[in-house]
């Protein structure tokens, strides 16, 4: 098992994008940061990049909450900015080749 600042690393180095955890609603914690050094949470098994094609909100339907259950996800812009559902992966990738 992993931690989340890991998975975080792992999702950057796969898909070329940052990401943050949350908890998922409903409840307190709902919309809440998940703690870098939080444990047991599984790693992130994807070896491939999902198609630029998609857009971030299939990405965290298709690839994210079916590996993470119960977290829930904002994608990050090279700027740090979170990034909108319907933004595609290749616009967000991009983002980062523009640095």
């Amino acid at each position: 098992m992993a931690t989340i600042k890991n998975v975080q690393r792992q999702i950057r180095r796969i898909e070329g994008f940052d990401v943050h955890f949350v908890y998922e609603g409903p409840g307190p914690t709902s919309g809440r940061d998940v703690r870098d050094d939080r444990s047991g949470i599984p790693s992130y098994h994807y070896v491939r990049a999902a198609a630029d094609k998609l857009t971030v909100g299939t990405w965290i339907e298709t690839r994210f909450k079916a590996t993470f259950p119960g977290f829930d996800v904002v994608a990050l812009d090279a700027k740090g900015h979170p990034v909108s559902g319907r933004a595609k992966l290749a616009t967000l990738r991009n983002t980062y080749r523009d640095r």
